[in-house]
């Protein structure tokens, strides 16, 4: 198995899990969920670790224009979820637009992509 593959293996194990979990016991996932709320700032750096990471093994083995529709697809997936919770999503868009100065490091992956695409397209 390869990276990509190992990569597809872990999550998909790890979403239906979370599934089961979602279904069976959902006062464990709220309280999991809880608890990373109160170390929010501990879980950021090994959530941009696991993005390098996981972003070696998908830019070594694609390109750029093969994964950003994938990267894309799973923005899409996000969206039709949180379009599910509408007061939610005006809160939360309120408190993006409240301090947009944490909002830098996303911004600044999405624009590395967004030139990469257009430089290996145009290039």
């Amino acid at each position: 198995m390869n990276g990509m593959e190992i990569i597809s293996l872990v999550m998909s194990i790890a979403v239906l899990l979370k599934l089961v979990i979602f279904l069976v016991k959902p006062k464990l996932l709220s309280d999991m969920a809880s608890n990373m709320v109160k170390h929010i700032n501990m879980m950021k750096w090994p959530m941009v670790a696991l993005l390098v990471v996981i972003g070696y093994y998908v830019f070594t083995n694609l390109t750029i224009t093969q994964a950003f529709p994938a990267f894309v697809f799973g923005y899409l997936v996000f969206g039709v979820f949180m379009f599910s919770y509408p007061k939610l999503y005006k809160i939360f868009v309120a408190e993006v637009f409240k301090d947009t100065s944490k909002t830098w490091l996303v911004w600044l992956i999405w624009v590395g992509l967004s030139v990469l695409v257009l430089y290996s397209l145009f290039a």
